[in-house]
């Protein structure tokens, strides 16, 4: 039994104040066996299994793409309905890092690649989650920029080779075990679930409202309950400014 977390990103953008790196987790035999034949079914009722599925680009609604449908409101109310059903079904394991890029940066000069410091957090909770499944697992992110892509390999292979704040080296190595960065058109299901994560998160945390009816309840309900080193009472964090959403929620609800 083993398992591969999706990962996707989003900068903190004009009203988004946070940057947050978001990623799902599931056991590879019943992503294989259930999830991907699950969100195919879902795909085929609106155009068929390459469709994409993309938050950005369905609001978008471009001409000449297979999004340009959902310029139906009523069609496109159904498909988040549907969407979020779908979604609540399926058994997957939700870690997530926020940060306050703008505050931070503000406070720290100096301070290291966001993406090294979010990334950190986010592994050492799969890391943990792993051990405490006895198993292993991989990591991917979508292939954006073949720099930014091996920027994140850097940032993996530091922690392989360093360890982290909370476990050795040879423990984080052992536990996770590879990256990859599979493009946009090689149409993997996990990422696109991992899509739907950020935003939701990012509106809830920037005062924002939701554009997407219960999901943010779904994403909830589907975080790892662990709690970070960083949120033990037996750790001082140095900057409130670094928020790692990985808690149980009936002592952190959103």
């Amino acid at each position: 039994m083993t398992y591969t977390l999706y990962v996707d990103e989003m900068h903190a953008n004009g009203p988004y104040q946070n940057f947050i790196l978001a990623g799902i987790a599931f056991e590879s035999s019943y992503y294989e066996k259930m999830v991907v034949p699950i969100i195919n079914d879902f795909k085929r009722g609106y155009h068929n299994e390459s469709f994409i599925l993309h938050e950005q680009s369905i609001f978008a609604k471009k001409y000449g793409t297979p999004y340009y449908a959902f310029k139906d409101k009523a069609l496109l109310d159904q498909y988040w309905q549907q969407f979020c059903s779908t979604f609540q079904g399926i058994q997957g394991t939700i870690f997530t890092v926020v940060i306050k890029e703008n505050s931070l940066k503000k406070q720290f000069k100096d301070m290291n690649d966001i993406y090294h410091i979010a990334m950190q957090l986010l592994l050492e909770s799969y890391c943990t989650f792993l051990i405490e499944k006895n198993t292993f697992g991989d990591v991917m992110f979508e292939s954006r920029k073949s720099r930014l892509d091996e920027k994140l390999l850097e940032h993996c292979n530091f922690l392989r080779a360093m360890g982290t704040v909370l476990y050795p080296n040879h423990v984080f190595a052992k536990r996770v075990t590879t990256i990859s960065f599979p493009k946009k058109i090689d149409n993997i299901i996990g990422l696109q679930l991992a899509d739907a994560i950020p935003n939701s998160l990012n509106r809830y945390l920037s005062n924002m409202d939701q554009r997407i009816s219960g999901l943010l309840d779904i994403i909830q309900s589907k975080f790892y309950t662990k709690n970070s080193i960083y949120r033990h009472s037996d750790v001082q964090v140095l900057s409130s400014e670094i928020d790692l959403i990985a808690y149980h929620k009936s002592r952190h609800p959103l």
